[in-house]
């Protein structure tokens, strides 16, 4: 990510077992591939502009807080995504795959 420079980019790269799935962000597309050897192909684009995902975060936060309404991720899913974070953090200090539960 780069915000601060040119060029100005956002992309999330996520490698997989079987593909890599990369987000470009500041081309509101998305793109995979499953081996080496092939292309990247690409997905359907989409419509976000820069805020809209802190915009639509901060409103669901309010609207449940407001309308005493579920949060739209549980607990559960809200300690895995840091376990997911964690793992990442460790995986880039140690070089080395991590296993989550």
């Amino acid at each position: 990510m780069n915000q601060f420079q040119t060029p100005n980019e956002s992309v999330l790269t996520i490698t997989c077992e079987r593909a890599t799935i990369q987000c470009l962000m500041h081309e509101n597309r998305w793109r995979w591939h499953e081996t080496a050897e092939q292309p990247w192909q690409d997905g359907s684009s989409f419509d976000v502009a820069r805020d809209d995902l802190f915009v639509a975060q901060a409103n669901m936060l309010i609207d449940s807080v407001e309308e005493d309404t579920s949060p739209t991720c549980t607990l559960a899913e809200g300690l895995q995504t840091l376990k997911v974070n964690l793992a990442m953090l460790q995986a880039s200090d140690t070089g080395m795959w991590q296993t989550i539960e």
